[in-house]
């Protein structure tokens, strides 16, 4: 797994801003009275070059700003990862697939998220084979007869979307299956692609129990972006440097709305310890910050903050740590980001402290370490 990029910035006396380029780097699993969310990154697929951009003859990736319609026709940002696997409108042959695992038998839904400007057909033929080789789904997507659920809607529609300000650029489309627990292959191939044709670019793949009829129900504003969002799951921890017991505060913003200003989904943010397992406290508020101080030389508490933060741009980060007593001003303390809730698992660190400049004309400012071979990933 790539590692996110990264820089840091700070400005002012106290707070400590680390601006963190995290696309969505997705972890599927269950958590307590969430429907089982099983994401595929299109580009990730096997079978898409990922040295080539832009359509081709086999299917190659497309990057946000470059390839993608959204840059000619509306300018927003709406592809996950600011990626997706882009193939031309012909009907060659050519598959990309990947291999998922259904936790438990049951109906579920297949929802493909495609870049879907009006007037044309993006057809393409989705399957799930089964490890004995059986088909347990084969659909044909991306037609303008097909119910689709469109940005900046609540139900589905067939045909074209227009706008008063342009046209809509992408698209939910899904069906109900009904699966055994199992191993599956799942493969998306070109097929045959009806007048007018149009170059296919798929973003995003999930496969849900979640039944709703449109991709996103809890926030309908943006086909499935919204749920692969609850999908995402990047770990925090804070170390206390200091020899005072501290506690972290942390904000960011994403880059559309609704999240201009301050994250959504707070209340979604969970709590792991040392070993992985989920904190459950009772009667405990979730509000996004743990209400027990890191006392010296230890280490707190895994944060999963990758509910808050959109997959299709970046989230700058600030974080301030204060002490319990008021004693230090600006405490020392390190970040910790990982995929997983185990320091195993850790991509980067990041050891943050003040020193006071001779020079009485320049203010004082943080110096920072990043933590580089310290954690070895297996």
């Amino acid at each position: 797994m790539k590692m996110p990029k990264m820089s840091i910035i700070y400005k002012g006396d106290v707070v400590k801003k680390i601006l963190i380029f995290l696309f969505a780097c997705v972890v599927c699993f269950a958590q307590q009275s969430q429907p089982v969310r099983i994401v595929v990154e299109a580009e990730d697929m096997e079978g898409v070059n990922q040295k080539a951009y832009g359509p081709g003859m086999s299917w190659q990736a497309g990057r946000w700003g470059y390839d993608l319609y959204q840059n000619m026709t509306f300018g927003g940002v709406w592809a996950s990862r600011l990626r997706t696997a882009m193939t031309d409108e012909k009907d060659n042959p050519a598959e990309m697939k990947k291999v998922i695992s259904v936790p438990e038998d049951g109906k579920y839904k297949l929802w493909v998220k495609y870049e879907c400007p009006p007037y044309f057909n993006y057809a393409f033929r989705v399957k799930l084979i089964d490890s004995q080789n059986n088909t347990s789904f084969d659909k044909i997507y991306g037609l303008i007869t097909s119910e689709k659920h469109y940005c900046f809607t609540d139900r589905l529609l067939r045909g074209s979307l227009y706008w008063q300000w342009g046209i809509d650029h992408d698209a939910a489309e899904g069906y109900v299956v009904e699966l055994k627990k199992g191993t599956y292959t799942l493969v998306i191939a070109k097929t045959h692609n009806p007048e007018p044709a149009g170059v296919r670019s798929i973003d995003a793949i999930m496969l849900t129990t979640d039944l709703s009829e449109i991709s996103s129900p809890r926030y309908s504003r943006y086909p499935l972006l919204d749920e692969l969002r609850r999908a995402n799951h990047v770990y925090f921890r804070f170390r206390n440097l200091s020899e005072k017991p501290i506690k972290i505060t942390w904000n960011h913003w994403n880059h559309r709305y609704p999240d201009f200003y301050g994250p959504f989904y707070r209340d979604l943010v969970r709590f792991y310890d040392e070993k992985g397992n989920l904190i459950i406290r009772q009667g405990m508020k979730y509000t996004g910050d743990w209400p027990d101080p890191v006392e010296p030389g230890k280490a707190g508490v895994w944060y999963d903050l990758g509910p808050t933060m959109n997959t299709e741009s970046t989230s700058p980060y600030t974080f301030k740590a204060m002490t319990v007593d008021g004693s230090i001003k600006n405490p020392r303390f390190a970040v910790d980001i990982a995929l997983e809730p185990n320091e195993k698992k850790i991509l980067k660190s990041f050891e943050i402290a003040w020193r006071r400049r001779t020079d009485s004309s320049c203010p004082a400012r943080p110096e920072y370490k990043r933590g580089t071979s310290v954690h070895k990933k297996n």
